[in-house]
C-alpha cells in the first residue's frame, strides 16, 4: 500500500477521524483528502503527470502533507527542498532536477 492508498482507505473507513493536529487545529482524513484532490486537479491542469518531478520548498505544515499526497495521486515525484538551504545550493538542485 502506498501512503495515498492508505489515506483514501482511512477516508472510506473513518472520514471524520483526525489525521493530524497542527496548532490546535484538527485535520480529518476527509478534509485532508479533499485538499489533496483539489491540488491534484490543479497539478493535472498545469500539465503535471506520471513521472514528472515536483519541487516542494515549504515548511513542515499541512500544505506539505497535501502537496506530497497530491503528487503521489497524479503519479508525480515529490522532491522536497529544505527551507534552510541557501539560494546557491537550491538553484543547483533545481537545475539538476530539470527534465529535458
Amino acid at each position: 500500500m502506498t501512503p495515498t492508498t492508505v489515506l483514501y482507505h482511512r477516508v472510506k473507513k473513518s472520514p471524520r477521524n483526525v489525521a493530524f493536529i497542527r496548532d490546535n487545529e484538527s485535520w480529518t482524513y476527509e478534509r485532508l483528502a479533499t485538499q489533496v484532490d483539489r491540488l491534484a486537479r490543479g497539478l493535472i491542469e498545469h500539465g503535471v503527470g506520471k513521472g514528472d518531478r515536483v519541487a516542494l520548498h515549504m515548511a513542515n505544515l499541512p500544505e506539505l502533507v497535501i502537496a506530497y499526497h497530491a503528487c503521489f495521486r497524479v503519479g508525480a515525484i515529490a522532491a522536497p527542498f529544505a527551507q534552510q538551504i541557501n539560494i546557491k545550493v537550491r538553484k543547483h538542485g533545481f537545475i539538476r532536477f530539470r527534465y529535458d
